[in-house]
C-alpha cells in the first residue's frame, strides 16, 4: 500500500513518522506544502492520501489555507483516489472558518462516485445512512478532528488516520466485486421489504458481524477505547500492517 502524507507542521509530521517506522507493508511519502503534493502526485501512484486541511501553498507562503486541501481534494477524484483529512482542530471551534460549508463539493464528489458504484443509490442521506458501511471507501475528503470541542490539541490521530484508510483500501475491491448484489440490496429495503439481505451481504464481505455504524468505523482513531473494541475481523486487516 502506497500513502501520501501531506502536513507542514513539524511536531505533527514527525509524530506521523513515529507511527509509519512500525508499519509494514506499507510505503509512506511526505509532502509539506501543496507545491510539492502535487509534484509527487504527478510522479507517483497513491493508494490514499492522508492531509492536514491547513498547509501553505510552497515553501515561500506564509498563509495556511484550507483551499490548498480542497485543491488536492479535486486532485485526487479525477485519480480516483481516497483521502483522509486529519487535523487537530475541532469543528465547533473558530479555527475552521468556511472550510466546511466550502467544502460541500466533496459531498458532490463523493456522491457522484458512489451512485457510480452503486446505481440504486439516490441521495446523501442514503448514502452515508443505508449504505454506509460499504459506501464509505469511496467518500473524499472526510475528517478525523480533535476530540475536545471548540479547542485545538498538541496530537493528531495517526494511528486511526492509517487503520480508516487501510480499512477502506482492503476492502474497496471486495465492494467493487459485488456492488451490484449490495445496490439490488439497498433497493430490497428502500421498498420497504427489510435490509436483512444488504446486511447479511455487508457481514460476508466484511468476514464477520458488523456491530458498528458508518460514524464508528471513521471513530476507531478518536479514543483508545474505540480502538480496543475494533471488531476481531477488521484487527486481522490491521495486523497485516502492524497497525
Amino acid at each position: 500500500m502506497k500513502i501520501l502524507v501531506i502536513e507542514d507542521t513539524q511536531k505533527h509530521l514527525q509524530d506521523a513518522k513515529e507511527y509509519v517506522s512500525n508499519l509494514v507493508n506499507c510505503s509512506v511519502h511526505y509532502a509539506t506544502t501543496l507545491t510539492e503534493a502535487m509534484e509527487l502526485l504527478e510522479k507517483n501512484e497513491y493508494d490514499a492520501v492522508i492531509s492536514d486541511v491547513f498547509f501553505p501553498a510552497d515553501s515561500e507562503s506564509e498563509a495556511d489555507t484550507y483551499e490548498n486541501a480542497l485543491t488536492v481534494s479535486k486532485k485526487l477524484r479525477e485519480l480516483d483516489v481516497y483521502h483522509v483529512f486529519n487535523t487537530s482542530l475541532h469543528h465547533h471551534g473558530s479555527g475552521f472558518g468556511n472550510f466546511f460549508s466550502d467544502a460541500k463539493i466533496l459531498q458532490d464528489f463523493s456522491l457522484a462516485k458512489i451512485i457510480e458504484v452503486f446505481p440504486d443509490v439516490n441521495s446523501w442521506n442514503e448514502a452515508v445512512n443505508s449504505i454506509s458501511l460499504v459506501s464509505y471507501p469511496f467518500t473524499i475528503g472526510v475528517v478525523l478532528e480533535s476530540n475536545i470541542s471548540g479547542e485545538e490539541v498538541d496530537t493528531k490521530q495517526w494511528e486511526g488516520a492509517f487503520r480508516q484508510v487501510i480499512l477502506a483500501i482492503e476492502v474497496r475491491p471486495i465492494i467493487l466485486e459485488n456492488r451490484f448484489k449490495l445496490s439490488k440490496a439497498l433497493k430490497k429495503g428502500r421498498d420497504g421489504k427489510g435490509y436483512e439481505d444488504l446486511n447479511s451481504l455487508v457481514e460476508k464481505y466484511y468476514g464477520g458481524p458488523i456491530k458498528t455504524s458508518f460514524h464508528t468505523i471513521f471513530d476507531y482513531g478518536r479514543t483508545t477505547s474505540n480502538l480496543r473494541d475494533t471488531p476481531d475481523h477488521f484487527q486481522k486487516i490491521f495486523k497485516k500492517y502492524n497497525a
